[in-house]
């Protein structure tokens, strides 16, 4: 039977202390059990490695040729642990991270670069692809999602943020077109719609705005969703408990819409439409004079600030969206990620307190955008 890889460290330990007793204090083991596992490894190897006296203990010539080998297994245990302590110390080492594209280009140019320049020893890799990665079985780190969350076991996440959602549109598209008063006038608009993952356009869902309101349909391109185990603040949740109706998850309740009880919800889809799964390139086209957009109120914002797109329907409600930071499921976090976890924290919320400030300076509507 092959030795015990812990056993020879130990007698490493019992050889350095010249004793039992010292050993077996240094390892926090009783007295009697680092004897008796030293000598179930003498009987393992098939000769003594310590002559026992009632003063000391004399290393065998065997014992001496098995401590050398012991020692060097001990040093590369005390590097291993080294090493990770330092790489919980200091970010380093490769991070792999998903995201959507438009949301990298729009929210994280500048943010990403200062993490590149703060953390020189993380290699950063970004895939900005709009599918859907598989965290697990091509080694990413992170993923940022948008909207709810699947089950998934094996993963966890922590919400960044809330996106409000109006619509918008240039004015030269409403001094043509004239502004709609009404959902339904919008039916009779050009319009720039999200391509949902089946092919078709995601509907525009409306009601009556009277307080928070709920998380979007899943659409396809860069807002995706994946999830597992989540974090609301700072308090671990399961969407699996959610999905099989777990009274004791903590989960978070996605806010749902208080719509007004004369006025029923509208779902509009504009016969006249353009869709694309790029939202940054429906807001690009409606700031062209292109069509009517739906898109996130921090997304529109510079647009807004420069007058090239105007809110529309103030008094009428979108459904919101979550961001969530998506990682495997582990319990040690490794320090790479996150260091890139606070920094998309940090950005969420500089966002959100730009996003308040120009909608005060503007009286916008009453959309905002909220931290999660």
């Amino acid at each position: 039977m092959s030795p015990d890889a812990d056993d020879l460290l130990l007698f490493a330990r019992v050889a350095e202390s010249g004793s039992f007793s010292r050993a077996a204090e240094r390892v926090q083991l009783p007295k009697s059990t680092v004897s008796r596992r030293i000598a179930a490894l003498e009987k393992r190897l098939g000769e003594r490695l310590l002559q026992r006296t009632t003063r000391k203990l004399v290393i065998t010539e065997f014992g001496q040729g098995v401590l050398d080998h012991a020692r060097a297994m001990s040093e590369e245990v005390d590097a291993a642990l080294a090493f990770a302590l330092s790489r919980q110390a200091r970010p380093s080492g490769r991070l792999r991270v998903s995201m959507p594209g438009d949301f990298a280009s729009t929210a994280l140019e500048r943010p990403l670069a200062g993490f590149i320049r703060d953390f020189p020893e993380v290699s950063l890799e970004l895939d900005l692809s709009p599918r859907r990665v598989d965290l697990i079985g091509e080694n990413f780190d992170l993923a940022i999602r948008m909207g709810t969350l699947p089950d998934d076991s094996q993963l966890a996440a922590r919400r960044l943020a809330v996106f409000t959602t109006g619509l918008y549109a240039a004015p030269s598209l409403l001094r043509e077109h004239g502004e709609p008063l009404t959902p339904d006038a919008l039916q009779t608009m050009p319009a720039l719609m999200l391509l949902s993952r089946s092919g078709d356009a995601v509907a525009w869902e409306l009601s009556p705005r009277d307080g928070a309101h709920g998380a979007p349909a899943d659409a396809a391109g860069s807002y995706d969703s994946h999830s597992g185990e989540g974090r609301d603040g700072d308090r671990d949740v399961s969407t699996k408990g959610q999905a099989h109706g777990d009274s004791s998850a903590t989960a978070p309740k996605t806010p749902r819409a208080r719509r007004s009880t004369d006025a029923a919800p509208h779902e509009i889809v504009p016969s006249q439409h353009v869709r694309a799964n790029s939202p940054d390139v429906l807001i690009r086209l409606a700031r062209s004079g292109a069509g009517v957009v739906a898109v996130a109120d921090f997304f529109a914002e510079p647009y807004l600030a420069r007058g090239e797109l105007q809110r529309i329907l103030p008094a009428w409600c979108l459904p919101d969206a979550q961001c969530w930071a998506v990682f495997p499921g582990r319990r040690l976090m490794p320090a790479k990620t996150r260091a890139f976890i606070d920094m998309l924290a940090r950005t969420m919320s500089t966002c959100s307190e730009a996003v308040d400030a120009s909608a005060a300076k503007l009286d916008a509507a009453p959309g905002r955008f909220r931290v999660g």
